[in-house]
């Protein structure tokens, strides 16, 4: 193993594993980091240092407690100013709560009032009324204090 960061360490197999246990396959090497920052790699020294350490399929997220918070490294969010870290609502009419995961993952409740669509890639959501939507999404913004 090659410890590259306090958070990460790279395989001589090119996987990494985090401080959180898990294990990820086909993860770039330090050569090839997008800019000057990365989570693994190259981390700067912020307040979330030494939290357990995840990837969600689309960015870097550490746990703090039990709340999931964005990496202030992670690339999209660095590059975009926010980052989508859930894509859900929960339905006022039969209560079914629904979770958009993939990018063209449309999903729709029981009673097909609401839906979701987008993942972690953008929101977009449709409702018979807005009144039977309520949004449990989480996006995290630049400058937010979560």
């Amino acid at each position: 193993m090659i410890k590259n960061a306090h958070d990460a360490f790279q395989r001589t197999d090119g996987s990494v594993i985090f401080n959180s246990g898990q294990l990820i396959s086909r993860v770039h090497g330090p050569d090839k980091c997008h800019g000057d920052v990365c989570p693994i790699h190259k981390p700067t020294n912020h307040k979330l240092r030494g939290e357990q350490l995840y990837y969600n399929g689309k960015h870097m997220v550490r746990r703090v407690g039990d709340k999931l918070m964005i990496d202030p490294d992670d690339f999209f969010y660095r590059q975009n100013g926010e980052a989508i870290l859930r894509n859900s609502a929960v339905c006022g009419k039969c209560g079914d709560e629904i979770e958009s995961k993939g990018r063209h993952d449309f999903v729709m409740c029981s009673c097909q009032a609401i839906s979701v669509d987008g993942g972690l890639e953008y929101l977009h959501s449709s409702a018979d009324s807005w009144d039977n939507f309520i949004n449990t999404s989480v996006v995290v913004k630049a400058g937010d204090d979560e």
